[in-house]
């Protein structure tokens, strides 16, 4: 399922910190962090081989929205 990409999902810099079990966006997909206990999004995208991080959110997707369901900036 595809869901629309929200305005407040924004890239986040590579020097930002991620935290463990969080939801992020990563290349036009949601992830879940469950790799790294403590580190920052470079290393993130290091470790899942990614190109672009993105803060989520769930909610905001509602009930229909899982992890690895793609997401698209165009309606």
């Amino acid at each position: 399922m595809k869901h629309l990409l929200l305005s407040c999902e924004t890239v986040i810099p590579d020097d930002y910190p991620v935290y463990y079990d969080y939801v992020y966006i990563g290349d036009m997909k949601f992830i879940r962090n469950d790799v790294l206990m403590r580190g920052t999004v470079r290393d993130l995208k290091r470790e899942l081989n990614l190109k672009e991080i993105r803060k989520c959110d769930m909610f905001g997707h509602g009930n229909n929205a899982r992890l690895g369901d793609e997401l698209t900036k165009e309606v």
